[in-house]
């Protein structure tokens, strides 16, 4: 069972939270530093308040987990010249999660793979290379070359402004 903490450190099972309201209240702690807190109702009508980041780290929280099919990958760590390019490292994908957007994630062995702002390329089962929100490619060979274009575009745009 996972719990979160309240503002005053009381501990509650995530599973009883039925709503996480708007960011209503503004406080100034010891130090001036002004924290915000957002209201939670229980499933019992009880209200209890949690800090901005307890209330970021429930909201990125998958509300569902699917498991993933075998052989698929979270790509990474580029490295591109004019002979050849490779993919450093290929981390299994084991599970996808699902946010309460709708949002879905890659999930590896370490935990949620966000990139930084978004997953990685993911080579699919069937070959398929996909960069959520940006492109697919039929083959890990097509997004190489993709790859290799972009960091040769990008290297040529340096040398001019340099």
């Amino acid at each position: 069972m996972r719990f979160f903490a309240s503002r005053h450190g009381d501990l509650y099972p995530v599973d009883r939270i039925r709503r996480i309201g708007p960011l209503p209240r503004r406080e100034k702690g010891a130090e001036n530093h002004e924290t915000r807190y957002r209201l939670l109702t229980m499933d019992d009508g009880e209200q209890v308040y949690i800090d901005e980041y307890e209330a970021g780290r429930l909201l990125d929280s998958p509300v569902q987990i699917l498991p993933a099919q075998p052989n698929t990958f979270v790509l990474g760590g580029v490295d591109a010249d004019d002979q050849h390019v490779s993919a450093v490292w290929q981390t299994p994908v084991i599970a996808w999660g699902v946010d309460h957007e709708g949002i879905v994630k890659p999930w590896t062995a370490e935990g949620e793979d966000d990139g930084t702002s978004q997953p990685g390329p993911l080579l699919m089962p069937n070959g398929m290379v996909q960069e959520p929100g940006i492109a697919s490619y039929r083959t890990i060979e097509e997004w190489f070359e993709a790859e290799r274009d972009a960091q040769r575009a990008k290297a040529a745009a340096a040398k001019k402004e340099a």
